[in-house]
C-alpha cells in the first residue's frame, strides 16, 4: 500500500499512555501503523474517562503518531445523561476535526454509534474507507429507563453506519455477534479477528519465580464484575494466602467497608505498573470474574488476559466468556469454571493445583498476544484494502 496514505484511528475513551503506564488498543494500533510509515493521527476525547480529569486540547506527539484531542464535557460515572451529552460534543467535535484532516483509512472504536454516525455522514464527501473495531457488547447490567432507551437506539444507529463500513474487526472469532442479530451474517463477511493485545511501556522483566501462591485482580471495581463470592471465600481462608485488589471503580468504598477486617484481602486502588509488577511476580492466579449479564464478555478476549499471561500468572475465567474459555482450553493456559460453584472450585486448585506454568504462559503471550502479534495481524488486514490504493 502506497506509504502516503494517511491514518486515522478514533477512540472516545480510552487513557493515554503517559496516564497509565502503557498502550491500549488504539495506541497500539496507531503504532503499528506510524512503524510501518503511515502518517497516522489519533483522535481521542479531551476528556479522560478513566481518571476524571479534562486535558489540555493542544495536539501532540507520541513516538511517530499524531495525537488529536477532541473536546468532550466532564460527566460522573454515575450520569448516564452527561455521559450521552459528551459523547454527542465530541462526536460533533470529531467531524470537524475529520473534515480537515481528510484521512484515507479510519479505524474507528465501537462501542458507541454517535461518533461513528458523525464519519458515516462526512464520508461521501471525503471518500475514505472505514473499518470499524467492535471491542465488547454495549450492553451492561442497568436497570434504569434511560440506559434502556439509550440500547435501543443504539441498535438502530448500528444499522445506518454499518452500511457505509468496508471491514469490521475485534478481539475474537464472533464478536460480530454483539451487534443487532438482523446483521450478524452480513458482518460475518467482512470480519476478521484483531487479537486484543497487551502491551506496556516498561522494559522492566516479570520474575521467572515459581513460588507463586497468591490471588489478583487487574481491573475497575464495577458492577461488570463479580468478586463478591471471592471475597466471602477468602473469609476462611489461611491467612498465608492473599487476595490482591487493584484497580479503582465506583464498588471500591463498598467493598473496603464490608472487607477490609479481612486481612487477607488486600486493596491497594489504582497503582502504578511498578506496583503491578511487584505483586504479579508473586501472584498465581488471575481472577477474571465476569458477569455472565446480557452476556457482555461472552464472544471476545480482553485485555485482562494477555495482562495475566505477561505476568505467567494463570487465568482464572469463567465459562459463560465463551471466547475466552475456549483460548485458555485450546492453549493450556488457564483454569475455567462454572461461576456457581466457586467455593468448590477454588478449595480444589489451592490443593491439587501445583503446576509450574510460569513460562509457558509468557510464551503463550508472545505468540498470541503480544504487540508483535497485533503488528502481523493489523497489517493483513490493511492489504485487504490496497486494491484501491
Amino acid at each position: 500500500m502506497n506509504k502516503s496514505i494517511k491514518f486515522a484511528v478514533i477512540n472516545y475513551m480510552e487513557p493515554l499512555p503517559d496516564e497509565c503506564g502503557r498502550k491500549w488498543r488504539s495506541h497500539q494500533i496507531a503504532d503499528v501503523l506510524s512503524n510501518n510509515g503511515y502518517k497516522t493521527e489519533l483522535f481521542t476525547s479531551s476528556y479522560s474517562h478513566f481518571y476524571g480529569y479534562q486535558r489540555s486540547n493542544r495536539n501532540f506527539i507520541s513516538n511517530n503518531y499524531s495525537i488529536k484531542l477532541c473536546f468532550a464535557t466532564s460527566y460522573s460515572r454515575r450520569s448516564k445523561l452527561r455521559r450521552i451529552i459528551s459523547q454527542l460534543i465530541f462526536s460533533l467535535s470529531l467531524f470537524l476535526r475529520i473534515s480537515f484532516s481528510r484521512p484515507k483509512i479510519i479505524i474507528a472504536s465501537y462501542p458507541h454509534s454517535f461518533s461513528i454516525i458523525a464519519l458515516a455522514i462526512l464520508k461521501p464527501f471525503i471518500k475514505y474507507k472505514l473499518i470499524v473495531d467492535i471491542r465488547d457488547s454495549l450492553k451492561q447490567p442497568s436497570g434504569k429507563l434511560i440506559s434502556n432507551i439509550y440500547n435501543f437506539f443504539e441498535k438502530i444507529l448500528s444499522y445506518f453506519w454499518f452500511k457505509y463500513t468496508n471491514l469490521l474487526i475485534g478481539p475474537g472469532e464472533e464478536v460480530y455477534k454483539y451487534l443487532p442479530r438482523g446483521l450478524h451474517l452480513k458482518s460475518k463477511k467482512i470480519y476478521r479477528n484483531v487479537p486484543m493485545t497487551y502491551c506496556n511501556q516498561s522494559k522492566i522483566q516479570t520474575s521467572n519465580s515459581i513460588n507463586k501462591f497468591d490471588f489478583i485482580f487487574i481491573g475497575s471495581l464495577s458492577q461488570a464484575f463479580e468478586l463478591e463470592n471471592f471475597f466471602n471465600f477468602f473469609k476462611t481462608k489461611n491467612k498465608n494466602l492473599n487476595l490482591w485488589i487493584l484497580g479503582d471503580g465506583p464498588l471500591l468504598k463498598k467493598y473496603k467497608k464490608k472487607y477490609s477486617n479481612i486481612k487477607n484481602i488486600k486493596f491497594l486502588g489504582q497503582v502504578n505498573y511498578k506496583t503491578i509488577k511487584s505483586i504479579a511476580d508473586k501472584s498465581k492466579f488471575g481472577l477474571m470474574p465476569y458477569s455472565a449479564k446480557e452476556k457482555r464478555f461472552a464472544y471476545h478476549l480482553t485485555n485482562k488476559l494477555g495482562e495475566y499471561l505477561s505476568f505467567g500468572i494463570l487465568p482464572l475465567v469463567p465459562e459463560h466468556c465463551y471466547e475466552m474459555a475456549n483460548f485458555v482450553r485450546r492453549n493450556s493456559c488457564g483454569i475455567t469454571y462454572d461461576s456457581k460453584n466457586i467455593n468448590s472450585f477454588l478449595h480444589n486448585i489451592i490443593i491439587n493445583y501445583k503446576k509450574d506454568q510460569n513460562q509457558h504462559l509468557k510464551s503463550t503471550y508472545r505468540k498470541y498476544l503480544s504487540f508483535e502479534r497485533l503488528n502481523n495481524v493489523i497489517n493483513k488486514v490493511i492489504d485487504e484494502l490496497n486494491t484501491d490504493y
